[in-house]
């Protein structure tokens, strides 16, 4: 089993991290809450911390839960891949690794996604 320190998206050129301990840091840097840039808006209330980026996603954790919750924007149905799925409603092929083939299990598809400290894919 493979254990979530937190979750790193890349999107509109912005690399955001969300970390377990409700610490949020944007390229690479620690940011504080509530934080307004450009298009990125991250706010935090009590155990909880919200991410929005102008419309396109939201992200979400709630420390108490430990339960991240990620809204994507309509726009990109059939347009993204990872290990959330490829966003299509299509159940089969939500198991697809970075190297486009089915993964046997959860472990094996987070491993073939983890982009690691320093690394992208």
């Amino acid at each position: 089993m493979i254990k979530c320190s937190g979750i790193n998206v890349h999107i509109l050129l912005r690399d955001i991290l969300f970390y377990v301990s409700c610490q949020v840091k944007v390229d690479r840097k620690p940011t504080q809450t509530p934080t307004i840039m450009k298009d990125i808006t991250i706010t935090s209330l009590h155990n909880k911390v919200f991410v929005d980026v102008a419309g396109h996603i939201q992200l979400d954790y709630d420390k108490d839960a430990d339960l991240y919750t990620i809204r994507l924007n309509g726009f990109y149905f059939r347009k993204v891949s990872g290990v959330l799925g490829n966003y299509d409603n299509e159940h089969s092929n939500d198991m697809t690794t970075s190297f486009g083939k089915n993964a046997d299990s959860s472990d094996r598809l987070i491993k073939t996604w983890d982009i690691g400290p320093g690394r992208c894919r």
